[in-house]
């Protein structure tokens, strides 16, 4: 694992948990709305400096931590993070040391992208541009244009231009998650152009890891 990719994934784990602490007004066992808003407002500063300096600032908080298949357990120091908090240590709500988050590895070429936690939605600009492409090759094709002039204009091989085509005909809930940025973790441009498509759009979402519609 790039160990650069993977502290970062580590912080934003602490962090999202942290600031969902602080939302929730979870972070001390404190009944006094006063001095729960006050532990609130010290979590989400500490949450924020993380977010600037990343692990730097999130290390010394932590004990220990696992990594298993789909999942990242990180246990924070109760004295560490107390001190960063100005708080005493039986203050602290004992979840707020246990921390759960989803974790993904996900190999674009060389590069290994790793998520832990929730994230804000980061559309893929290559699958964008893979999409809008096959949308205006099969315009131009219904408008009378040969696969090979669609290659010709396009300045690529027959083969990619049939196989990035196929994306216009992906499920409308497929695609507008390409386009908001949040597609399944495991769907890339090269697991689209390598699958065998189905036609039907219930198995489309089936197979590229979207959860069944409610």
């Amino acid at each position: 694992m790039p160990a650069k990719a993977f502290e970062a994934a580590v912080a934003c784990a602490i962090q999202d948990s942290l600031t969902r602490a602080a939302e929730r007004h979870e972070v001390i066992i404190a009944k006094d709305v006063v001095v729960v808003q006050d532990a609130s407002a010290r979590a989400h500063s500490l949450a924020a400096r993380i977010e600037r300096e990343g692990i730097r600032q999130a290390a010394p908080l932590i004990d220990r931590g696992t990594i298993r298949k789909d999942r990242l357990g990180i246990t924070l120091c109760a004295a560490a993070l107390s001190n960063a908090l100005e708080l005493q240590v039986d203050e602290l709500t004992p979840a707020l040391l246990r921390i759960k988050a989803p974790f993904h590895c996900r190999r674009r070429g060389a590069e290994m992208k790793i998520i832990a936690g929730s994230f804000q939605p980061v559309p893929d600009k290559t699958m964008i541009r893979a999409l809008r492409n096959a949308h205006a090759w099969v315009r131009q094709m219904k408008a009378g244009a040969s696969i090979r002039e669609v290659m010709m204009q396009a300045n690529k091989s027959d083969s990619y231009v049939s196989r990035i085509m196929l994306l216009a005909f992906l499920a409308p809930r497929i695609q507008k998650a390409i386009i908001d940025g949040t597609q399944p973790v495991s769907l890339t441009l090269e697991t689209l152009i390598r699958s065998r498509m189905p036609r039907d759009w219930n198995a489309q979402e089936v197979l590229f890891g979207f959860d069944a519609k409610s």
